[in-house]
């Protein structure tokens, strides 16, 4: 059973402030690990770093998280093509 215990934050993670690259990796340790045990299909932080330093060509990265009280519960990926 799901609580509320305050104001729900959303945020979009980005590749300039360090608490959103901390709020990134307890995204993957704590959650998204857990739902992909492969190794091959685990590489969420390393695919967002890509992208933010132009390495991906036309591919775009966007996480979006959404926390309670500082506890992910939420999250949306996306990794588009853009051309």
């Amino acid at each position: 059973r799901f609580e509320r215990n305050t104001m729900i934050e959303v945020r979009e993670i980005t590749s300039t402030n360090a608490a959103d690259l901390d709020l990134l990796h307890r995204f993957v340790e704590e959650s998204f690990k857990l739902s992909f045990p492969g190794d091959d299909e685990r590489d969420v932080e390393k695919y967002f770093h890509l992208d933010q330093r132009g390495e991906l060509g036309p591919n775009k990265t966007h996480v979006v998280v959404a926390t309670d009280d500082g506890v992910v519960f939420a999250v949306a990926f996306n990794w588009a093509r853009l051309d």
